[in-house]
């Protein structure tokens, strides 16, 4: 009987991914739950164990999924890739026949969506190069979830202790032990009696050029090995090898180590090219590392390609950028390219980077952004919104691009984007940078070119870019010319109500006539300028 039941299994499992290819996962979900609930109907428990030991119903016995079509945990799997393409790596670096590669699957059902191919293709080959067979990895299914960067470093840092060809189950928890005392590591093994970790370990690390004082006081520190962990002579050199490269003492370095800033271990002599980028190609010091102690996971290669491809972000200079926003290293330079250029696709090249942006940047959530800037680009107040420090917000929260929809219908997008006047008894001050780059774009003038903008540093308002906005629309509807905007630019610093009140009086106004000369003259804003001074508490 078990003998037939199991035959029945594997024929269930064929069926599976032959229904799967060709009606989709909810179609192959439903056949498979009814074979389960008749196989639960049989007199002998021991069916389903039996099967499970397959490890095709690993997931799928003990979850909830309903057999209905409107079930959330099918459209959830529905819109996500499938995983038959995830075959193919296995085949062809590894002696599996489909069943196998199905069992794994099943157990790993969730999880394997997030991963493509080529990754999955990058993995397997890692590990195979490796010399790990697929028992390992069937006994060890989970560190396909993990990252081939993080397993080759993993895989670094135990060669760096001398530790060959760990098994993949220490590869995973390589946290607990490293955390072990060498004393434990000897009773199970991993080193002999007589071996001597720490003059092994200063071999390998060779290429760190620690200073001889500091590796004799390694070298005291660890006098008794066997009553330390591998962790602790790793972060004790690490903090050593911080001191010399920042050139500043042990207790200063130590403050990149307390409470192990560190979330991944790897080699050691990775530090060195780390520090190479973060010390002679960025020029940060020690005090802007502790704003941002994961900046030491930074790939440098990364690194390089960010600031060979992007001399700027959003207009800011990308090596001054780094100092405020030290993460913005940590994305990959292929994703940050991709949503730069999606960005550009919609005319948004000049922003201000604010922690929206960078944690937009950080995901990959293309289609829905591109989506949302879809819709923004058709709101006439589209170029005050892509400069505001809401645009990313929009970007990322649904409830924010909401409110936004609605404020276009009501025609009050302006005060959604932030208060057009700023407190009465703020002191009036110099336009901000974004401020400046929309009257650059609104006066027709290159935003690009420094000289440009500071054009603008005579400039003094107490109001906000919504009102800047408004003063700009009111005179170029009235029939000023950009120029003769320029020419009194002091202007776009009044408040546009006054404004406004101005522009309709001054046809009538004495002064003003004849009114089309005046018009014509490349210095009637200053006539408009002396009105309000005379007319208002406002100062010129």
């Amino acid at each position: 009987m078990l003998t037939s039941l199991l035959q029945r299994n594997v024929c269930l499992m064929h069926k599976f991914w032959a229904v799967y290819n060709k009606r989709g996962l909810e179609v192959a979900m439903q056949k498979v739950i009814r074979h389960l609930q008749l196989l639960k109907e049989l007199p002998s428990v021991n069916g389903c164990k039996m099967l499970e030991k397959t490890g095709f119903c690993g997931r799928i016995c003990h979850s909830n999924y309903s057999t209905s079509s409107t079930s959330l945990d099918y459209k959830k799997y529905k819109s996500k890739k499938g995983l038959y393409g995830l075959q193919t790596p296995f085949r062809h670096h590894f002696d599996v026949d489909n069943t196998e590669i199905v069992g794994l699957f099943a157990a790993l059902l969730t999880d394997l969506r997030t991963i493509d191919k080529t990754q999955m293709n990058e993995l397997l080959l890692l590990l195979k190069e490796k010399e790990y067979k697929w028992p390992d990895i069937r006994r060890d299914k989970e560190i396909l979830l993990i990252k081939p960067h993080e397993i080759r470093q993993r895989l670094e840092l135990l060669d760096e202790f001398s530790i060959f060809h760990p098994r993949l189950h220490d590869v995973m928890h390589i946290r607990i032990y490293l955390q072990s005392k060498i004393s434990i590591l000897r009773q199970f093994n991993v080193y002999s009696k007589d071996f001597d970790v720490l003059e092994h370990l200063l071999y390998r690390i060779e290429k760190m050029e620690l200073s001889e004082e500091a590796l004799q006081m390694i070298r005291k520190q660890f006098e008794d090995t066997d009553q330390f962990s591998l962790a602790e002579i790793y972060l004790y050199i690490l903090l050593h090898y911080f001191a010399k490269r920042f050139n500043v003492d042990t207790c200063d370095a130590r403050l990149l180590l307390e409470g192990h800033h560190l979330p991944t271990w790897k080699p050691l002599r990775a530090y060195i090219e780390i520090c190479d980028r973060i010390i002679d190609t960025l020029e940060l010091r020690l005090q802007d590392i502790l704003k941002y102690p994961k900046i030491l996971n930074i790939h440098p290669e990364n690194v390089l390609k960010i600031i060979a491809k992007h001399l700027d972000i959003g207009g800011m200079p990308t090596l001054d950028l780094i100092k405020t926003y030290p993460q913005l290293l940590l994305i990959p330079e292929n994703r940050l390219t991709k949503w730069i250029l999606l960005l550009e696709n919609y005319k948004v090249k000049k922003f201000e980077v604010t922690r929206n942006t960078i944690k937009l940047f950080k995901g990959d959530s293309f289609k829905i952004a591109e989506e949302r800037l879809q819709i923004i680009q058709r709101i006439p107040e589209y170029e005050i919104i892509q400069i505001s420090k809401k645009f990313f917000e929009f970007l990322l929260d649904a409830h924010a691009m909401k409110e936004l929809m609605e404020a276009a219908h009501a025609g009050t997008v302006i005060s959604t984007l932030g208060p057009v006047l700023v407190s009465s008894n703020q002191h009036p001050r110099v336009l901000t940078q974004d401020m400046k780059i929309y009257a650059a774009r609104k006066l027709g003038l290159d935003e690009n070119k420094g000289e440009n903008l500071l054009l603008f540093n005579e400039v003094r308002t107490s109001f906000g870019l919504g009102n800047l906005h408004l003063v700009l629309n009111l005179l170029l509807d009235f029939g000023f010319t950009k120029q003769q905007i320029l020419n009194g630019i002091q202007i776009i610093g009044f408040e546009h109500s006054i404004l406004k009140v101005a522009l309709e009086e001054l046809p009538q106004m004495v002064e003003a006539q004849p009114f089309d000369e005046w018009m014509a003259n490349p210095y009637v804003i200053h006539l408009l300028a002396y009105f309000i001074k005379r007319n208002s508490s406002h100062h010129w």
